[in-house]
């Protein structure tokens, strides 16, 4: 597992993402602890850590990297095709599924013409088939 932030940043593995840079730089002074209770009585944290730009390995490293440095709120994008790699940093974090909120999107259909042609049925299958394939890049994560 990843040490400490800047051991992973001096190293260079994360390569010159902007947006990572970014976040780095906003957690040497915090990141953002505000939340919003949910109807459940859990909090849910609106910092966002987003895996949109990042193949599985890099996924695995930013992901570990973020949640040293306190996210708990991340959206793993199905269409990025780094579940695997976000998976695998949850899985190697030791940090509890349940302190984690984890939003993303799933492959339904390439355009929105399309999915308006396939009518409710279709376009309700084509979401399920996607979230399965999410859902299963996860597990095998």
């Amino acid at each position: 597992c990843i040490t400490t932030r800047r051991s992973v940043l001096a190293a260079g593995v994360l390569g010159s993402s902007s947006a990572f840079t970014a976040a780095a730089t906003a957690t040497d002074t915090g990141i953002s602890t505000a939340t919003v209770r949910l109807a459940s009585g859990q909090y849910f944290p609106l910092a966002s850590f987003g895996l949109q730009a990042y193949d599985d390995e890099r996924a695995r490293k930013a992901t570990l990297l973020a949640l040293e440095v306190g996210y708990r709120n991340f959206f793993a994008s199905a269409l990025a095709g780094n579940a695997r790699g976000f998976a695998r940093a949850v899985c190697e974090s030791g940090i509890p599924r349940s302190e984690l909120f984890i939003c993303g999107s799933v492959a339904a259909s390439p355009s929105r013409s399309v999915r308006a042609s396939l009518g409710y049925e279709a376009a309700y299958a084509s979401t399920a088939r996607g979230w399965e394939s999410t859902m299963s890049a996860m597990v095998s994560g």
